[in-house]
């Protein structure tokens, strides 16, 4: 099981390291917005509830477990504090550790496995 395990590490490893080129849509956009200074203003508590609404249920949860019907429905209250939160990321230009982590699980088709390939 360690061998296999190692096998993941590497395969997983390998795939987050990629570089990968912008396309071209990308590159024009740059230059296209390049020197053009544009007003960004503080998220809104409208905008935030509209986003949690519009959210799809039935979604994996990320490390802390929290799912999308769970933040829905714990209601105002819970609106209210992602929406502290957020505004405390955008003043303090800084995100929270914990959400640079994530999980990966392979997800199998047919046959071994331990094959990576399946």
């Amino acid at each position: 099981m360690k061998l296999q395990s190692l096998i993941w590490d590497h395969v997983f490893e390998s795939l987050l390291k990629m570089e990968i080129e912008p396309n071209e849509k990308d590159k024009e956009y740059e230059e296209e917005t390049e020197g053009v200074e544009q007003e960004i203003y503080e998220p809104t508590l409208e905008e935030v509830r509209d986003i949690i609404w519009r959210m799809k249920n039935g979604k994996a949860s990320g490390i802390d477990t929290i799912t999308v019907e769970l933040i829905k429905s714990a209601g105002e209250t819970m609106e209210w504090k992602i929406y502290n939160l957020i505004r405390k990321i955008w003043v303090d230009e800084q995100m929270p550790m914990d959400w640079e982590e994530g999980i990966i699980y392979p997800i199998y088709k047919k046959g071994d496995t331990s094959v990576c390939s399946n």
